[in-house]
């Protein structure tokens, strides 16, 4: 079992039963359950790389998210998805969240370090004819601003997502990535997706108020 989709699957559910007043404890093991089925079959089915992929934790999180859809009876929409999944991030962020809030430039050295060091195994699986399905990660070089910009080529949710009846549900995954800069200080910058039909996602982070790209 994977710990990551143990949480994730545990704070949705929480979160989904709060919103409906309704008892976690009775359908959690229904969401884990579909979400445990959802990512043996990513593993079995997508070419990511698995838990060795530094951006395996996105894929956990769709499974997560797809067993609740799953486990409701698949009649969950986006914007409740969106709904279910902005209540339950502030609780799973880690606690050191607030000290980024503070510190931009920690935030983008992190995320310049962690997406590059992601990238560069993707090439050097790539070449060994693994990991074909993986994001591919460019990042731009430091420049005299302070913000960061990373493009992605390839996303294996999308894949996995249109080969399963999923794609409907992209809006609310690909949306969280707001959330998740706004709880970290930054404000994410994105004209568009790989979901939307688009080859590539360009990411660029600035510190939170700046409106710049």
């Amino acid at each position: 079992m994977s710990p990551a989709v143990y949480i994730v699957s545990k704070l949705l559910t929480k979160e989904y039963c709060r919103q409906r007043h309704s008892d976690p404890k009775r359908l959690f093991p229904k969401v884990l359950f579909e979400a445990e089925n959802v990512r043996r079959k990513m593993k079995k089915t997508i070419d990511y790389g698995g838990s060795a992929n530094k951006m395996a934790l996105n894929m956990d999180m769709a499974a997560a998210v797809f067993g609740l859809y799953n486990a409701t009876g698949k009649r969950l929409g986006a914007k409740e998805l969106f709904a279910v999944i902005g209540g339950m991030l502030p609780r799973s962020i880690p606690v050191i969240t607030p000290f980024l809030k503070k510190h931009f430039g920690i935030f983008a050295f992190l995320i310049r370090k962690g997406m590059k060091a992601a990238g560069k195994d993707v090439v050097r699986h790539r070449a060994k004819g693994e990991w074909r399905d993986a994001w591919s990660v460019y990042v731009e070089p430091k420049g005299k601003d302070e913000s960061v910009r990373i493009v992605l080529t390839g996303c294996p949710i999308v894949k996995f997502a249109a080969e399963n009846g999923y794609t409907k549900l992209m809006p609310a995954l690909c949306g969280s990535d707001y959330l998740t800069s706004e709880l970290m200080g930054a404000r994410l910058i994105r004209p568009y997706t790989i979901a939307q039909g688009h080859k590539t996602c360009p990411y660029t982070y600035v510190p939170s108020g700046k409106k710049r790209g």
